[in-house]
């Protein structure tokens, strides 16, 4: 599990379930993206948001932009998430980077250069695509005032 953001860490199915390095990091939300995996079982004072993606093809516009606005609200309650996927390498980073770009306003390319700094990626050329379109197709949100 990496921290990639003040509140936002990424992993994979394993740290979803670790419930011991959640605790102890202070995450209080889970994103799981892994549908080859079962759930994960949530602490009872967490968070958690399940939305079963495939690593390519065939996932639902509306499923993607759903997990990318709500990592987005995590961001901006300043509620600190992990958003894990099968292995932690492509869904995962993929789409917190999709919702960090459109929290900072910046490109999902240029998030994805930050991460790829302290983290392995494999992400999926058809998924970033998709992820692509789904953050066009997201209306602006709002940024917390500073």
């Amino acid at each position: 599990m990496k921290q990639v953001q003040h509140g936002i860490h990424i992993g994979n199915a394993s740290d979803a379930r670790n419930k011991a390095l959640i605790s102890k990091l202070g995450i209080k939300a889970v994103v799981d993206l892994a549908i080859e995996e079962p759930p994960s079982t949530p602490l009872q004072d967490l968070i958690s948001y399940r939305f079963p993606l495939h690593d390519g093809e065939g996932n639902s516009q509306a499923i993607l932009q759903l997990a990318i606005t709500s990592i987005h609200s995590l961001l901006a309650t300043g509620i600190p998430c992990l958003v894990a996927c099968s292995a932690g390498v492509s869904r995962s980073p993929l789409i917190a980077a999709a919702a960090m770009s459109q929290y900072q306003n910046e490109s999902i390319q240029d998030v994805l250069h930050r991460i790829a700094l302290f983290h392995s990626l494999d992400v999926s050329p058809i998924l970033f695509k998709d992820v692509s379109m789904a953050v066009d197709a997201i209306k602006p949100l709002s940024h917390p005032k500073t």
